[in-house]
């Protein structure tokens, strides 16, 4: 297989967590993987507000190597435009088109989750909204015409059930926006083969979740049923290779109700259940799979 014949992916976010995860799937896959993120090794790390964890862009580039692929770090703060901007323009210098947008960066801040009304927390909580949906409408912009050119693409915007509760009303608020847009990509999208996706893992063993559950018995008892990072890697490679892809564009896909339709399972090789009966279904109009009895 030469270079033009390899699957070009991006994912955003992808020093870590979700992305990193994705990242490796790919990798194995053999496919060419840009990873976008700040966290680099010469450089940004964890910013104000926001909980150190591990991972590089380094180091992911690496374990994408290591599994088969080719791993391209670009170094980006998804909170600025003109980052963005030159990041994709160094994807159509390199690869000039791309199959798979992954939009995964996201901001939480360490007061998410903390008791009490939204207006005792910081106001800074609203960075959760800049990166977190406006940063991935602009990568999706600058991905949108390289996209179009690959022949068939697939853009998934990494959402999460906007009525769990979790976190603040500024991720919920993030994330609801994120699923609109999906269903308005698609209508532009449509045209030129390209299919757009709202992706909602369940509760990920991420760097985060796992660094929270040292401190509280409870989940760290949970740990081993929560998806692993690497679990929406397995869904949106599924999903690419599709025949059916374009009909489920401009919907929401629970992940784990995705992997049940098709025999994936998780790493461990468990399947992993919808959370669909603890946190809520997604709008109807928007529901790919409708209730768990309808898609038996």
């Amino acid at each position: 297989m030469t270079s033009l014949d390899k699957r070009v992916v991006v994912i955003t976010g992808a020093s870590r967590g979700i992305g990193r995860g994705i990242a490796r799937v790919f990798g194995a896959a053999g496919d060419v993987v840009y990873l976008l993120g700040r966290t680099h090794a010469a450089g940004r790390l964890a910013g104000q507000n926001e909980m150190p964890l591990p991972g590089t862009l380094e180091e992911a580039a690496a374990e994408v190597s290591r599994a088969g692929g080719t791993g391209h770090i670009i170094p980006c703060d998804l909170a600025v435009d003109a980052e963005i901007a030159a990041a994709f323009a160094q994807i159509r210098r390199q690869s000039g088109r791309i199959h798979i947008l992954v939009n995964n960066a996201a901001f939480i801040h360490t007061a998410s989750g903390t008791p009490g009304p939204f207006w005792k927390r910081p106001v800074e909580m609203a960075n959760i909204i800049d990166v977190g949906l406006r940063c991935h409408f602009v990568a999706s912009w600058h991905a949108a015409p390289l996209l179009a050119e690959a022949g068939r693409g697939l853009l998934v915007n990494i959402s999460f059930f906007t009525d769990s509760g979790l976190h603040d009303p500024a991720y919920c608020a993030a994330k609801a926006g994120l699923d609109r847009l999906t269903m308005a990509f698609a209508e532009d999208f449509r045209p030129v083969g390209v299919a757009a996706i709202s992706l909602w893992p369940g509760i990920v063993a991420t760097e985060r979740v796992s660094l929270i559950a040292e401190q509280l018995p409870w989940l760290k008892e949970q740990l081993p049923g929560f998806e692993t990072p690497d679990f929406l890697g397995l869904v949106i490679r599924s999903l690419y290779e599709h025949k059916d892809l374009p009909s489920l564009s401009g919907k929401i896909l629970i992940a784990a109700e995705w992997a049940a339709r098709q025999g994936i399972t998780d790493l461990d090789g468990r399947p992993r259940v919808s959370c669909r009966a603890q946190f809520g279904s997604p709008p109807v109009a928007l529901d790919a799979l409708g209730t768990p009895s309808s898609t038996a």
